[in-house]
């Protein structure tokens, strides 16, 4: 007998979190009919202990081929009718599967539906804690809407669907913006993706400022590149006013070097970052209810510091991009 539900998940040396992942699974999967698929894109941790521990069936890739590669390659091989995708870096609530199974089951034919990342990460920190709220600022509100990013951290989709779309972009290597390129291509295609609030995973998020840093420039830089081609902004995290208030905290920057030598020009170096303070304050005004002032301090400082990181991104992705429509 075939079952219901393929869950699938792509991993590269992140033992430790599969397991976490796993055992989060398996503690509520005994309700429901599924498969786990892990899809091992070369590793140099050994994952073969899993097969003990866990009812899962391990792929491992040969060469590594990427995340997008991998979760098609989960895909192909899955035996049920709809697709269950979730990170290895995220730990599921206890119902996490319930809910999105039973949301699911309540949209209509074609279209996908996606959770969030829970407020709470899965380790302590400042920047896990610092961005476990801002990811969780971003859809804070939606309830069950429709969206225009398609999120595979916690995502389920039709297989036929998954397949006339055309899978994930293998082309895009890494942990990129493939999931952001396939959502796209759903909507173009007449889908819909829809989110549940109330559907929510932890995610193990970067504990150190650089490395966050890093994920933010290259990610803006990947999705500039698909910005230019389809010239439209997303209606949560990526969206217009994320832009204005990253350029605010950009101009902020320019003017205070500019007061050095035009006096006045500290003046819109403060009116700049004002400004970017209140654009940005659902974002802050969560930080000051759930971890008080001095965590809201910091947080300025670094969201105010990640946007000019992500203005470097974008001009990076629009040379990028204008490099290439000259060849």
């Amino acid at each position: 007998m075939e079952p219901a539900f393929s869950i699938i998940i792509p991993v590269y040396n992140s033992l430790n979190t599969l397991i976490a992942l796993l055992d989060s699974i398996f503690k509520q999967a005994d309700n429901h009919d599924f498969e786990v698929i892990v899809v091992d894109d070369c590793s140099t941790d050994d994952l073969s202990s899993l097969l003990k521990r866990y009812a899962v069936n391990l792929i491992r890739n040969e060469t590594n081929i990427g995340s997008a590669a991998s979760r098609n390659k989960g895909a192909r091989i899955s035996r049920a009718g709809t697709l269950i995708f979730f990170d290895s870096d995220v730990i599921l609530e206890k119902d996490t599967l319930s809910k999105l199974v039973s949301r699911y089951r309540e949209i209509p034919a074609g279209c996908a539906l996606i959770g969030i990342y829970g407020k709470e990460p899965a380790e302590a920190g400042f920047i896990p804690e610092f961005k476990a709220l801002l990811d969780y600022s971003h859809w804070q509100g939606f309830g069950f809407s429709e969206v225009t990013s398609f999120e595979p951290r916690c995502a389920i989709i039709d297989k036929v669907l998954f397949e006339r779309i055309g899978f994930f972009d293998e082309n895009i290597k890494g942990a990129d913006v493939e999931d952001y390129e396939f959502g796209y291509r759903l909507l173009q295609n007449g889908g819909k993706i829809y989110i549940d609030e109330s559907i929510q995973v932890r995610h193990h998020f970067p504990v150190t400022l650089s490395k966050l840093a890093n994920n933010f420039f290259f990610r803006t830089s990947s999705w500039v590149g698909l910005f230019m081609k389809r010239h439209k902004f997303d209606n949560v995290a990526t969206t217009k006013g994320l832009g204005v208030s990253c350029l605010l905290a950009f101009f902020s920057v320019i003017s205070l070097f500019a007061s050095f030598f035009l006096g006045n020009a500290v003046y819109s170096a403060a009116f700049s970052f004002i400004f970017f303070v209140i654009l940005t304050w659902k974002f802050f005004g969560l930080v000051f209810k759930e971890k008080g002032v001095y965590f809201l301090l910091r947080a300025v400082f670094t969201q105010f510091l990640l946007c000019n990181v992500i203005v470097a991104g974008a001009m990076r992705g629009f040379i990028n991009s204008f490099i290439r429509r000259k060849k």
